[in-house]
């Protein structure tokens, strides 16, 4: 079930031909770049960390993400692996990881900067995914300082069940 809808998410990306530089997030398969630093959230294969990297080629399936809807917020699934975007339950700068567990975010519109904000909706209000650095890891912090960095857009991504069989 869940491979036929991996399927189905990119034949319907693959036919409609979406090649917008960025857009609003909805149910597909992104990039998600990071405001301040232009990089991508990017998952290592081996240990599931999240980390922002430099935008890949068409083979770097480590930086493409499923959004999913879960009711008024979204699950984030990485397109190789399966795996999900997940953290701790407690503190600011706790790295972000991938996992199979399904965790929820709420993706709202930044009033601050061109981007979206990532809340981890089972912590505080204000806290979410943000970038260490161009190269740095994904963690979790708070909405009152370094906002750009703490910000988020979502290139859109074409991508075939071939390409992702063949890697």
């Amino acid at each position: 079930m869940k491979k036929n809808f991996i399927l189905f998410v990119l034949s319907v990306l693959s036919t409609c031909g979406l090649y917008a530089q960025y857009v609003a997030p909805s149910e597909g398969v992104f990039r998600i770049v990071n405001v301040e630093y232009g990089a991508v959230i990017s998952e290592n294969f081996v240990s599931g960390n999240l980390q922002c990297a430099a935008v890949g080629d068409s083979e770097d399936y480590e930086q493409m993400w499923i959004l999913k809807p879960s009711g008024s917020h979204y699950t984030i699934q990485n397109v190789f692996t399966g795996r999900y975007i997940q953290t701790g339950n407690s503190g600011t700068e706790v790295p972000y990881w991938t996992g199979v567990a399904a965790k929820q975010f709420s993706i709202v519109k930044s009033n601050q900067w061109e981007g979206y904000n990532i809340w981890d909706t089972g912590l505080a209000a204000g806290q979410g995914l943000h970038s260490k650095g161009a190269d740095g890891n994904v963690v979790r912090w708070g909405s009152e300082s370094e906002k750009a960095a703490s910000e988020w857009q979502f290139e859109p991504v074409e991508v075939t069940e071939e390409q992702i069989a063949a890697a």
